[in-house]
């Protein structure tokens, strides 16, 4: 697990076996989720979203980054953020891994349907 202060306390913890990466802020409790395919979204009772679980995350992150990121890399977590926005009917969550050697800072659209635009639209 790791624990950063880069904008608010965020932690992260990758599972090599799953290839799942959760990252979310430090002290917030997560009252509900919304599961887009491959990503999970956490959020409080307030609707404002406060972690995120990417399920198959080198295939994921690797795509978005178009370079190649593997599990090894996630194993590397030094810093992480997170932070999430609005857009009509999208949901931008800006996730920011710092490793070893390198960074990896990319958006993650998540379109919203009507009913998640009700539930997940809050930001932190």
């Amino acid at each position: 697990m790791v624990e950063t202060d880069m904008k608010q306390k965020t932690s992260a913890d990758y599972d090599a076996g799953s290839d799942s990466l959760a990252i979310w802020q430090v002290g917030k409790k997560g009252f509900g989720s919304l599961e887009f395919g491959d990503i999970i979204v956490d959020f409080d009772k307030r609707k404002k979203v406060v972690g995120i679980e990417l399920m198959s995350a080198t295939k994921l992150l690797s795509a978005l980054s178009k370079r190649s990121i593997t599990r090894e890399m996630l194993g590397q977590v030094k810093e992480c953020s997170l932070s999430v926005r609005e857009t009509g009917t999208m949901l931008i969550v800006q996730v920011k891994l710092v490793l070893l050697d390198e960074v990896i800072d990319e958006s993650i659209p998540i379109p919203l349907g009507r009913s998640e635009r009700t539930v997940a639209v809050a930001v932190v």
